[in-house]
């Protein structure tokens, strides 16, 4: 049994396995409060790297806001991705 190691305080999802599931917007919001820094933060320097886009702004978000991550295919992904690794979450 292989045992993850986390880097951040993980946080449990809003009603796992339900109909309604939790956007990825809220998820890094609430990840980021936990982990004792902004979401901006958080996602410039924590997540873009894991994610690979670097540690530079996002002008995605700086333009339009977080929750057009909701929406944006390819990023959310990725973001998804950094996030399971990050926090030792599986993303199965």
């Amino acid at each position: 049994m292989k045992v993850s190691s986390s880097r951040l305080i993980p946080v449990k999802g809003i009603s796992p396995g339900a109909l309604m599931v939790e956007a990825l917007s809220s998820l890094i919001n609430r990840i980021s409060l936990k982990n004792f820094c902004s979401p901006r933060f958080f996602i410039d320097y924590v997540v873009n790297p894991e994610a690979g886009f670097g540690a530079a702004r996002n002008s995605l978000f700086s333009k339009d806001g977080l929750s057009v991550l909701n929406s944006y295919r390819n990023h959310a992904k990725k973001y998804g991705e950094a996030l399971s690794r990050l926090t030792g979450a599986y993303s199965g």
